[in-house]
């Protein structure tokens, strides 16, 4: 027959037994690597902003300054969609895509952001740009 004692010695290391077998799976899930990922790509673009480059609409001249400014550990997709505007109202010109297009992505935890920014020309818009991202760790 089983002790008051015994049983309660056995519950609580049924218990350890379940903490420790659950704590290494969620040791994975960190919920700020893909706030890091966002503010990585974010950063990236803040500077190409400043610079000028992202006007450019030059996926080659993005992606080498993006590379440059993006933590090694990470990949990235990038789609750009170049509008113009007139009269009130929008019309897309153009789109590039560029970046790791081809990396297999199944089981990977990405994060998706996106940009907005313009050009102007004698202080009036010239062109609305969006751009969107995919990061993820290599």
């Amino acid at each position: 027959m089983l002790t008051l004692d015994a049983a309660f010695s056995i519950v609580i290391l049924m218990a350890l037994v379940g903490i420790m077998g659950y704590v290494p799976l969620m040791g994975s899930n960190d919920p700020y690597s893909g706030l890091n990922m966002q503010r990585s790509m974010n950063d990236a673009l803040d500077l190409l902003d400043a610079q000028g480059v992202l006007q450019q609409f030059d996926s080659n001249k993005i992606s080498t300054e993006i590379n440059s400014a993006m933590p090694v550990q990470y990949s990235w997709r990038m789609r750009i969609e170049k509008f113009s505007y007139a009269n009130d109202s929008f019309t897309e010109m153009d789109e590039i895509n560029f970046g790791a297009g081809d990396a297999n992505l199944s089981g990977k935890d990405l994060m998706h952001g996106r940009r907005l920014f313009l050009t102007f020309a004698n202080s009036e818009i010239s062109y609305f740009y969006d751009a969107q991202y995919w990061v993820w760790v290599k």
